[in-house]
Formats: C-alpha cells, sequence, structure tokens
C-alpha cells in the first residue's frame, strides 16, 4: 500500500549541467528535520519545468504526485509558486523516471547518485543527495539563490574521492567541539525553519474569526494537499489551498493571534445537539477552527452518495457542510432538498466546477448567481457560502462573490479522498494529521462513503465537537 506523505518539498533551483544534463534541487521537510537533495533529471521533464520559468518570484513547492493525462499519454507535475498571499498553480509535463524519483521521495528511500543512463532514458532514477553530493564541478554550478540559468559545463565528468588523513592531538579535540557545536547550531536551525516555513508556505492563512458560544483559542495553520484536477491540466490559477504534506507543520505549535481576532460572540452561534454552526466572516476568506472543533465539509455534489452520507451523518447526531455544483442539481435534485431537510448546510461550488479567476467580473457573478438560485429554489433558504473549484481564488472573485452576499469556505485539512485506492487511505490521513481545529475537504465518493462512520467515529473520540457553517 502507497502511505501518505508527511513532507514538504520546495523547489530551490533548476538548472543544466555539465555534457547536457540536468537536475533540480530541492528541500524536504518531514517532522523535524529539513534536507536538501539535487535530483538529476531527464531532459523531457527539464524543458517542461524550464519553460514555467518558475523560480521568478516567490517560493515555489512542488507537489509528490504527479498524475497520468491518458489524453495527450504522458505523466503532468504540478507546482505552486507563493509570492505574498497569491498563490500560481503551474502544471508541467514529465516523465516516468521523474515520477518514480518524487515516490522515492516520498518513500523516504535511501538517497543515492542515479547512474547517467537511466536519466538519459527516461527509466526511473534516484535521488542524489546533499550528503553524496555531486562532483566539485557539478556542485559549483548548483545556484544557492533562487533563480536559475544556464549553467557553464565543466570540463570532466569523472567523480574522484578526495582522501585526507585522520586529524590527531590538539586537532581532534578542536573537530569534535567544532562538530558538537556545529550540531547543536544544525538542530536549533532544523527547528527554527520548520516552524518558520510553517508559516511562510502555508500562505499566512490566518486563523479562524467565527462566532461560537465558547472561548476560543488560536486556529491550527492551514495545512492540507496539493490537489490537481486531470482536467485541468495547463491551467495557470491563482490558488488559497494547502498541501497535505504539510501534515508535520501541523505539529508545530499555533500561531498566536490577538485576542480580539478569536474572541467569541455568544449571539452569533447556533447550538444543535453535538453540532455547532458557525456564522463566518464575510470580509475574509475562512481556512480554520478554534480547537475544540472540527468540520467536515463535502464538495462536488449533489450525487448518488449525497443521500448515503446525511444519512450516516444523522446517525452519527452530527452535521456536514455541502457545496454543490449547479449542473449537478438537475439530475439529483432530491438530494439537495434531503440534505436541507436534515439541517445540512448548503453552499455555492459553482455552476460548472470552471476555474473562476479565469473568468470576468460579469462572467463570475452570473455563474454564481445561477447556482444560488437553483440551489435557493430547492432549499428555501438563502446560500451565503461559496467554495472556489481547485481553490483557485482572487480579489476579483472574492469582490464578485461578496456581491452576490456569499462568503468565501476554504480549508485547512485535505485526505485526498478523490486519489485514496481504498477507505483505509482515507482513514490513515486523519490518524496522522492532527484533527483539532481542522476544515476537511472531502468528495462525493464511494470510498469517502464507506470510510465516513470510522472517520467520524475517531473525531468523536478526540473529544471534537463538529461544526457547519452559514
Amino acid at each position: 500500500m502507497e502511505t501518505y506523505s508527511t513532507q514538504v518539498i520546495e523547489l530551490l533551483s533548476l538548472g543544466r549541467l555539465q555534457d547536457d544534463r540536468f537536475q533540480i534541487k530541492i528541500a524536504v521537510t518531514f517532522q523535524d528535520q529539513r534536507t536538501s537533495h539535487a535530483l538529476e533529471i531527464d531532459e523531457f521533464t527539464y524543458l517542461h519545468l524550464d519553460a514555467l520559468q518558475p523560480l521568478n518570484g516567490g517560493r515555489v513547492r512542488l507537489s509528490p504526485y504527479p498524475k497520468w493525462d491518458p489524453y495527450r499519454n504522458t505523466y503532468y507535475g504540478a507546482l505552486i509558486r507563493m509570492n505574498g498571499v497569491s498563490r500560481e498553480t503551474l502544471y508541467f509535463a514529465c516523465s516516468e523516471a521523474f515520477k518514480t524519483q518524487l515516490q522515492r521521495v516520498r518513500e523516504r528511500e535511501s538517497l543515492s547518485a542515479p547512474p547517467h543512463d537511466e536519466v538519459a532514458t527516461g527509466r526511473p532514477a534516484a535521488i542524489a543527495s546533499e550528503g553524496a553530493g555531486p562532483h566539485p564541478a557539478e556542485q559549483a554550478s548548483i545556484p544557492s539563490g533562487p533563480h536559475h540559468a544556464r549553467r557553464t559545463p565543466a570540463p570532466h565528468r569523472s567523480r574522484r574521492v578526495r582522501r585526507t588523513s585522520a586529524p590527531t592531538g590538539w586537532k581532534t579535540i578542536r573537530y569534535l567541539v567544532a562538530g558538537g557545536l556545529l550540531v547543536y547550531l544544525c538542530i536549533w536551525y532544523a527547528g527554527y525553519r520548520l516552524t518558520d516555513d510553517a508559516d511562510i508556505l502555508s500562505g499566512h492563512a490566518g486563523t479562524a474569526k467565527a462566532a461560537t458560544t465558547v472561548a476560543a483559542g488560536t486556529a491550527d495553520l492551514p495545512i492540507g494537499d496539493l490537489s490537481t484536477a486531470a482536467d485541468q491540466e495547463g491551467a495557470v490559477v491563482q490558488v488559497a489551498k494547502y498541501e497535505k504534506d504539510t501534515a508535520a507543520q501541523a505539529e508545530a505549535e499555533p500561531v498566536q493571534t490577538a485576542p480580539a481576532q478569536n474572541a467569541a460572540s455568544s449571539s452569533s452561534a447556533a447550538v444543535h445537539g453535538n453540532y455547532e454552526v458557525f456564522e463566518i466572516d464575510g470580509d475574509q476568506s475562512f481556512y480554520g477552527l478554534p480547537k475544540a472543533y472540527v468540520a467536515l465539509t463535502f464538495d462536488d455534489g449533489p450525487s448518488a452518495y449525497t443521500k448515503k452520507i446525511v444519512d450516516i451523518l444523522i446517525e452519527q447526531k452530527v452535521a456536514a457542510t455541502f457545496l454543490f455544483i449547479g449542473q449537478n442539481v438537475s439530475r439529483h435534485s432530491d438530494a439537495v432538498t434531503y440534505a436541507s431537510e436534515q439541517g445540512m448546510s448548503i453552499g455555492n461550488h459553482s455552476w460548472d466546477h470552471s476555474v473562476m479567476t479565469k473568468a470576468d467580473r460579469e462572467e463570475q457573478r452570473k455563474n454564481l448567481a445561477k447556482t444560488s438560485e437553483i440551489l435557493e429554489s430547492l432549499t428555501h433558504t438563502p446560500v451565503t457560502l461559496f467554495r472556489p473549484p481547485y481553490g483557485a481564488i482572487d480579489d476579483v472573485l472574492i469582490a464578485s462573490a461578496k456581491e452576490e452576499r456569499l462568503k468565501v469556505l476554504l480549508w485547512n485539512r485535505d485526505p485526498e479522498d478523490w486519489h485514496a485506492k481504498k477507505p483505509e487511505d482515507i482513514l490513515k490521513y486523519f490518524h496522522e494529521v492532527k484533527a483539532p481545529g481542522g476544515v476537511y475537504v472531502l468528495h462525493e465518493d464511494k470510498k469517502t462513503v464507506e470510510a465516513l462512520p470510522d472517520i467520524i467515529a475517531y473525531l468523536k473520540k478526540n473529544k471534537l465537537k463538529f461544526a457547519t457553517f452559514k
């Protein structure tokens, strides 16, 4: 079984080495460690990466999950380029060898230098770690800064091993003291960088500003997954979603915010047995909850699974928020009515699940209005929530949503249930990633339905109170 990764992979450099070989340099954050590695990649992947100029501004995170495109008969990967509060998703074609390299990163296999013929032929290649480093001539060609450029070929490719005699006497003592100090500094720096990266790479997403009947603590840093949809390869969009692979970041201390940011308002929360309804702030996108709470949200319905999901929620005496696609409603209108009648929150997930940041202001408003209208005709309740497809969001779309009286609901936990091979894979994510304060994005899928009872039982076991939104 392929285990879920709990890593953050940052792209540091991209370059051409001697003899027309190609390399990327990455930083991998896993639990409390951050390591750098050099991957020698094939020309096909390099050319498609280089065409994006990914390192021209901002930090870049690399998705560890390339997908297969059956229409173009190739794999494609994804990057998230982050610059301030903006997020840009970049898709690129890649080889099977590159996919295998990332799989080895995810599985934390032993990192060794790749045979050159494997890279040249596109067969799966291994990974060169910092510890095993490349030849000095090659090492000099790897940039230390964020930008990349064509490299000047070195005169040789042969690898040499430099031998030195072991230090003796007072030199030994001096080296031991210096080594001990270096280890201490590395441990301190790794902890500092992990906390720092959790803030920077998660996009300064802020904490929840929902009203509730209890004093709200700080919310977790946003985490989640970089999910790429097969029907959107080649798209370049701004996104406000985060990678599941930052599970390690969730273990870091939460950002402390001013009391006014998270202060409770006893007049705006409705208590319904085992769950509460949070009225979110319409002035900014909403990512997370106070630590005592957790929320399940379901995207891409209504579907044949909607009623099954609702029935499980009712049986467990909890509730969830459903984000429905307008064009699906005509086929499953009864499911919308049923979910609303059973007390579930209903939100707008666009009419056609398109990348709405590509549309102009008028098209955005028409899309949102059409979806809200068909949902309200069935629920007889105003629709006030909007979740942008793929998490693609920018200031223009936020303004369009606000004009349609919609508040943007995002998420901070993504189990990638649409990608799971079996229900146990979904449940595994819930066990591996800290749950308090989580707003989970799930989908109406058979494997999700099968995993749902165990998911709810696990969250209840952790004494978390369920929340829905309005």
